[in-house]
């Protein structure tokens, strides 16, 4: 790997072993240190993730770690780092794309994508009903009357 130094400019070259510690004993199978395993690799819930400070932040490497934190095994499926980076929240109950199936990452961020959408769909749906009723309570407030719920005893438009 060759990089320019940030002060000076000039053309260093880096090797990974200089860039982490550990890389040569490191088992994980996804490295950011590594393109090929970043373009290729696959990774189940019961490997190594990477334990390099340095890269503790990064945004697939933490979903990394909470997957394997809910115990998920080989028959769970395997995860790549752009299904990774398309997961917002984690569950129990995720699965990741079968090992079996030549084109089941692209299958399986297709169903992620299709059920964001029915998701967001369905949410803005209710954020209408929601807006709808608070423009009922603010009509009723500025007539200067109560706002009650029809569970209340108190009455409707009652002053107090």
């Amino acid at each position: 790997m060759i990089s320019r130094s940030r002060k000076s400019g000039k053309r260093i070259r880096l090797t990974n072993k200089t860039n982490c510690p550990s890389f040569d004993n490191c088992n994980a199978p996804l490295c950011p240190l590594d393109p090929s395993s970043l373009a290729n690799g696959v990774f189940y819930g019961d490997e190594e993730v990477c334990r390099a400070r340095k890269f503790a932040s990064l945004p697939w490497i933490k979903k990394q770690k909470k997957i394997a934190k809910l115990g998920l095994s080989v028959d769970d499926g395997f995860f790549t780092v752009k299904m990774l980076n398309s997961i917002r929240a984690l569950t129990k109950n995720l699965e990741g794309a079968d090992p079996d199936d030549f084109e089941s990452e692209e299958k399986w961020l297709k169903q992620r994508l299709e059920k964001r959408v029915r998701v967001s769909q369905k949410r803005g749906n209710n954020k209408a009903g929601n807006k709808e009723m608070r423009g009922n309570s603010i009509a009723k407030k500025r007539n200067n009357l109560v706002f009650a719920t029809n569970t209340s005893n108190q009455e409707i438009g009652g002053e107090l």
